[in-house]
């Protein structure tokens, strides 16, 4: 969500990238993966299965907004967010699919952090290589 247009565009461009903690959660992801080849001695985690799952997490939510400003910027450049000092529609659909990414990001980093934490505290049916943490990982690819 970003218009060069005003200054208030440039403040609602900061405060809705203080709402999406994207890259936060993108490091928590990969956080999850270097621990489990550290700490959990894992040796099929590589660079690519710790980087690989951020980078998707991340150029979804990039490539989904990309999409929405493209095809509304070639259609209405004169609107682009703002019309009559109002938000248009598509400033409420940028805004709600990049909550559902980032809820998305939160979601998956909090159920692969238990699925480790119940790993590394050695609770009986959590192994190594639990089916959760393989299907999630799984629904990435």
């Amino acid at each position: 969500i970003w218009n060069r247009s005003s200054v208030k565009s440039e403040i609602a461009t900061l405060i809705v990238k203080s709402l999406f903690p994207v890259h936060p959660i993108a490091a928590a992801i990969q956080s999850i993966y270097v621990c489990r080849r550290d700490l959990e001695k894992d040796p099929s985690v590589g660079l690519g299965r710790i980087v690989l799952p951020s980078m998707i997490f991340h150029g979804t939510y990039d490539f989904a907004l990309m999409i929405i400003t493209s095809s509304w910027q070639r259609s209405h450049k004169e609107q682009y967010f703002y019309h009559g000092g109002n938000v248009t529609g598509l400033g409420i659909l940028s805004f709600c699919v990049s909550l559902l990414i980032v809820l998305a990001g939160g979601v998956y980093y909090m159920v692969a952090s238990k699925a480790q934490y119940a790993r590394l505290r050695g609770e009986p049916g959590s192994s190594s290589r639990s089916a959760l943490s393989e299907a999630s990982f799984g629904l990435l690819l």
